[in-house]
């Protein structure tokens, strides 16, 4: 569960992508592992965020993970570039 910072603070759930896709694969760009703080050497957290219906059923968005580096706690989303992936990946 990551849990927000602001006021309100928002929660969501978040799981490794690999859970759902063993060969789940995404990249950072140079620009992308600057704002972390992240060498090309940095170990990464992948996070998938997980959406819970009302009825149970349960989905997961691969499309756009949310990378940490969990040496900074810095964070991103990436939003583009991983079409290959759904935004609504089914979990079983």
């Amino acid at each position: 569960c990551l849990q927000g910072l602001d006021d309100d603070r928002p929660a969501f759930l978040a799981i490794d992508p690999r859970y759902v896709d063993p060969e789940y694969r995404c990249r950072v760009d140079d620009l992308q592992r600057r704002r972390l703080g992240a060498s090309a050497e940095t170990p990464l957290l992948w996070l998938a965020f997980v959406r819970v219906a009302a009825g149970g059923d349960s989905t997961v968005n691969l499309r756009a993970p949310l990378v940490v580096n969990p040496e900074r706690m810095r964070g991103l989303q990436l939003l583009a570039g991983h079409d290959e992936y759904a935004t609504d990946q089914r979990l079983g």
